[in-house]
């Protein structure tokens, strides 16, 4: 009985962690994007830019999501994926035979290939990042904290992905997050033809035609 309870208590836990991982992962969907304010740098010297709050926000979203994610990947060890495919394609020593096993694997799940493409990806950017003539501007960005295309935030993203991909299990779950996306796709895209043609109300950098827009 008493095993029976706890098995309860954290299969609830589980759920709760799991729950809270999907609203960080929305929140940042449909947050970021429509933050256009900025910090005065005054004394502070940040960076004057829209971009500089937007990596904060996320970042800080992603260490919270990516928190969660691995405390609740500890309470349900078996809810890892399972790797025994690649123990069987190394029994087999013909080619062909391994060919087929990993066309299976694919053909099972074709997400995985999007994963493999993304994996290759994220490992690109570690090794040129780890090749660099400057670590520095490659982990950190030209402008820190305002470059979104460095090492620390292609990593964010990297994290982002990975926790979306294994906390997504049901067509409810997946609805949501396309639903996210179209909505926030059209509030932005509202706004920025609004100030394409000099209508933007918000007061953010972008509203004058002289600044660059959304």
């Amino acid at each position: 009985m008493l095993h029976k309870s706890q098995n309860q208590a954290c299969n609830k836990l589980i759920y709760l962690l799991n729950v809270s991982v999907e609203y960080c992962w929305l929140a940042a969907i449909l947050l970021i994007p429509l933050s256009f304010t900025t910090i005065l740098d005054h004394p502070l010297e940040l960076p004057l830019s829209i971009e500089f709050p937007k990596i904060i926000g996320f970042r800080l979203i992603v260490f919270l999501m990516g928190s969660l994610w691995l405390i609740s990947q500890l309470f349900s060890v078996h809810s890892l994926p399972s790797c025994q495919w690649l123990f069987a394609l190394h029994s087999f020593s013909d080619l062909k035979i391994r060919i087929v096993i990993v066309y299976r694997w694919f053909s099972y799940n074709p997400f995985r290939l999007i994963g493999s493409f993304s994996a290759v990806y994220f490992l690109a950017v570690l090794l040129s990042t780890l090749l660099s003539s400057s670590l520095k501007v490659s982990l950190w960005g030209y402008i820190p904290s305002s470059d979104d295309s460095s090492a620390y935030n292609l990593l964010c993203y990297a994290i982002f992905y990975l926790v979306i991909v294994t906390t997504i299990n049901n067509r409810a779950q997946l609805l949501r997050l396309f639903a996210a996306i179209l909505i926030v796709g059209i509030l932005v895209s509202v706004y920025g033809l609004l100030q394409f043609f000099n209508l933007g109300f918000l007061g953010v950098p972008g509203d004058s035609i002289f600044i660059a827009r959304v």
